[in-house]
């Protein structure tokens, strides 16, 4: 997994604009981003610990978080921004609340 090949893990539609949900490499850490086909900002839905990956991921979306679920009806600020954060370098893993 690389951000040149990231693994597809789902796509959702949100008024009318489509919606992929990826796991990629980011920094040597699985990152778990939601990108936009339109271009628009990259969210980050949560930064995986080294060593983790495509089943903690999943469990992310479908579970307690239910981030697609939630995404889907378009709930709002589920995530930052990918880079909004990259001036924090110590802080602790996040995931989308």
């Amino acid at each position: 997994m690389s951000p040149r090949h990231p693994r597809l893990l789902g796509t959702y539609r949100l008024d009318g604009q489509r919606h992929r949900i990826e796991l990629i490499s980011h920094r040597g850490a699985p990152l778990l981003i939601d990108r936009p086909d339109d271009g628009g900002p990259v969210g980050v839905i949560a930064e995986l610990y080294p060593g983790e990956g495509e089943r903690q991921a999943t469990a992310l979306l479908h579970g307690d978080g239910a981030y697609l679920r939630r995404a889907q009806a378009g709930e709002r600020g589920l995530c930052p921004a990918l880079g909004a954060h990259d001036d924090d370098a110590e802080a602790p893993v996040r995931r989308a609340a």
